[in-house]
């Protein structure tokens, strides 16, 4: 009996140690503004085209949706990628918020990619 209260004792004081040596940091994720002006060409279609539109990926041809400079906006748009109802829910959003290719995009592009899909998704 006294044995297993010395090996209770020591379990517990093992735990709490491994407890109180613990720590976390917390991470604030970077504020991004985005303002009321974006547009398709100018600051959509860039994205796309630097990221994604590039050999073995979204070009012509090869992984859905073409993001080629000339079928992006049809690809995304009439193809279901797009949905200006609930724009956090457009797969093109997702996909690089949570999804696949969440790494192929900085925070300040997808917040752009949002917010075009949040004016209505316009081609201008």
């Amino acid at each position: 009996m006294k044995r297993l209260a010395y090996i209770l004792f020591f379990v517990t004081i093992i735990s709490m140690a491994g407890l109180q040596s613990c720590s976390y940091e917390m991470i604030t994720p970077e504020k991004v503004v985005v303002g009321d002006n974006i547009t398709w060409t100018a600051d959509v279609l860039p994205i796309f085209t630097k990221n994604c539109n590039v050999a073995g990926c979204h070009v012509s041809g090869a992984v859905s949706p073409d993001l080629s400079a000339t079928q992006a906006y049809i690809s995304l748009v009439y193809f279901g990628y797009v949905n200006t109802n609930i724009p956090e829910e457009s797969s093109v959003y997702t996909k690089l918020t949570t999804g696949s290719m969440k790494t192929y995009a900085t925070e300040q592009e997808k917040a752009i990619i949002l917010k075009w899909i949040q004016l209505g998704a316009l081609e201008n």
